[in-house]
């Protein structure tokens, strides 16, 4: 061993700039290799934190691909489908602040609209409060704004907010402040939380737009998946950088014999 070590070094000492190239082209691709793997992990930390913002501690979401949105027999089913301790419902529409007709020139600013269960979301879903409180059960017209929203117009714990929907006008109290933006609110952070029932009222809706699932601990999740495909007519598939999702399946219609 001591002669082939001998002749290495007479090899490479006898050859100085092949030799430097070759710990340059070594030292190149190491570093190539550490910038690509540290490029990897920071691009999986992003879209982790992207994904949780957006479905929280939820295991699966239906999401409505159409108008009508999903049914309530669609819920009934995801609420007694094996394996699921908590379902979540929510609507999600988009409209203007204020009570009155708007005049010539550019809309303003649009607001999303998001109506949920308030005993049922905070359990998938961070609604942590900056000032405020929380939505209490029942069936008063309050609400919370986001941060970025609360901060543009204005708006405090207490003031009356005035929505513009599909037949006139509804005004909710503002009961709390979001502490940020909530997944809902999209690149403009403007958003609206209100109850379930007063979404739908203002809107004159009864489909959902989605329902976030979360799985018990020691549920079959495979079962699971496949009793709510079967209850609520969805096809769930997963990605590689989301959760699983569901999508209705289109209903077919046989035509008559001729």
């Amino acid at each position: 061993m001591r002669g082939l070590h001998g002749l290495a070094w007479r090899g490479l000492r006898a050859r100085p700039l092949r030799t430097s190239l070759t710990i340059i082209g070594v030292a190149l691709g190491v570093a190539v290799l550490s910038a690509g793997l540290s490029t990897n992990a920071g691009i999986g930390a992003a879209v982790d934190r992207t994904v949780g913002s957006l479905v929280g501690r939820a295991d699966l979401r239906i999401a409505a691909f159409g108008e009508t949105g999903l049914s309530t027999d669609s819920l009934v089913a995801v609420v007694h489908a094996p394996g699921v301790a908590i379902a979540a419902p929510s609507i999600e529409r988009r409209t203007y602040l204020g009570a009155g007709l708007f005049g010539p020139g550019p809309l303003p600013e649009p607001v999303t609209v998001v109506g949920i269960d308030p005993a049922l979301e905070p359990r998938l879903h961070d609604l942590s409060l900056a000032t405020g409180s929380a939505i209490a059960s029942g069936h008063e017209p309050e609400a919370l704004v986001s941060a970025t929203l609360a901060r543009e117009d204005g708006i405090s714990t207490g003031d009356r907010l005035g929505l513009q929907g599909v037949d006139a006008p509804s005004y909710l109290q503002v009961v709390g402040i979001l502490a940020g933006d909530g997944p809902w609110s999209g690149v403009s952070g403007r958003a609206v939380v209100t109850r379930l029932g007063t979404a739908r009222d203002l809107f004159g809706v009864d489909g959902l737009s989605r329902i976030d699932i979360g799985f018990a601990p020691d549920a079959d999740r495979a079962a699971a998946i496949r009793a709510i495909e079967a209850g609520s007519r969805t096809s769930c598939r997963r990605r590689a950088t989301s959760p699983l999702r569901c999508r209705p399946r289109p209903r077919t219609s046989q035509r008559p014999p001729r």
